[in-house]
């Protein structure tokens, strides 16, 4: 297995246990929604830097969403599409992980949503690099 082989599954394996999280920790009920929406978010960004080395690219050092769908676009407009429309995920990267955070109250509702979606990317992101 070449080293850039095994580094895309090592981000791929981390994005799928996060994956995981996102949907048992949701199942816990709505007061744990803001840490399934932080796990939902590494999902996809840990998806989306495994694309980009999968295409031997360096992932930039960055929890923004839409930041990643732009070094992606050259590569794959269909996955930068994909990972632009949940680029709202971006704020529960660091925001909504600390008590003192300015919050606007978010739904558990959106939250299953967005694990929903992030699920979406995943699996067409997998199917990408593992084709």
């Amino acid at each position: 297995m070449t080293l850039v082989k095994k580094i895309t599954k090592q981000w791929l394996n981390h994005s799928v246990k996060d994956l995981k999280l996102a949907y048992g920790i949701i199942a816990m009920g709505s007061e744990h929604r803001y840490a399934a929406a932080f796990h939902a978010q590494q999902c996809a960004e840990k998806a989306a830097k495994a694309f980009l080395v999968h295409n031997n690219v360096r992932p930039p050092r960055t929890h923004d969403i839409e930041e990643l769908a732009i070094a992606i676009q050259p590569l794959n407009v269909q996955m930068a599409k994909k990972l632009k429309a949940i680029k709202s995920l971006t704020r529960f990267a660091v925001i909504y992980r600390y008590p003192d955070a300015e919050r606007k109250a978010v739904s558990l509702s959106t939250i299953k949503t967005a694990i929903k979606n992030t699920q979406k990317f995943y699996d067409f992101a997998a199917e990408l690099i593992l084709k």
